[in-house]
Order: C-alpha cells, then sequence, then structure tokens
C-alpha cells in the first residue's frame, strides 16, 4: 500500500468520527449533502474511495477546509 491509499484509508474513519462527535445521523448527513445514506455508510467503512465529488459537500456540511478530512 502507498502513501495515498493510506492517506484514502484513513479518510473513512476520520468522517465517521467526525459526524459521531457531532451527533448527526447518517440520514441527516444525506440530507444536508445529497450524498445517498449507502454511499456514506461506505465511504465511512472504507467501501468506497473517497473523491472530490464526496469529498466537498461533506467539507461543507461540517463547516471545515477540505484538507482538514484528508
Amino acid at each position: 500500500m502507498d502513501e495515498l491509499d493510506d492517506v484514502l484509508a484513513a479518510v473513512g474513519p476520520r468522517l465517521r468520527s467526525l459526524r459521531r462527535k457531532r451527533g448527526i445521523t447518517l440520514a441527516a448527513l444525506a440530507e444536508t449533502t445529497g450524498i445517498s445514506e449507502s454511499t456514506l455508510s461506505r465511504l465511512e467503512s472504507g467501501g468506497r474511495k473517497p473523491n472530490l465529488e464526496l469529498l466537498l459537500p461533506l467539507a461543507r456540511a461540517y463547516g471545515l477546509p477540505l484538507d482538514e478530512l484528508v
């Protein structure tokens, strides 16, 4: 696994932790971002690799700069 894979693999758990710390449900986050609950769940569990189309709305929803998610 190279460095990029390591970075991408760490994004999912970071997103899940952030969502839980803020007390946001997958359903609420899906409504806010327009990303389906199943996609969000797979993203958090590592079943789906993060990309800009997913990370930008999440960064907006959390009010964080994109680099803090990665």
